[in-house]
């Protein structure tokens, strides 16, 4: 039987996901949507975007929800950190 090749699963809906809403979603919310998705199992989720604010706003508070993700020990979290 051949081998089956390995699977890679990144949940991005905290940052995809919600950096074209209209309206700032809470950082109590995005907090919960994190730890939901941890919950489910998902061994790894981008958290949020280090852009300006000014750029994209639902990212203003992306420090409080940045550091509240890192408690979640035993899943990688990851950032979106755009370049120059």
């Amino acid at each position: 039987m051949p081998k089956m090749p390995d699977v890679h699963i990144c949940e991005t809906g905290p940052r995809d996901g919600l950096q074209n809403l209209d309206v700032f979603l809470p950082t109590d919310a995005k907090s919960a949507l994190i730890d939901a998705i941890v919950a489910a199992g998902v061994p790894e989720v981008e958290a949020g975007s280090f852009v300006p604010p000014s750029v994209v706003p639902q990212f203003a508070d992306v420090d409080q929800v940045m550091a509240h993700a890192l408690t979640h020990k035993g899943t990688t979290i990851g950032a979106l950190v755009p370049n120059f």
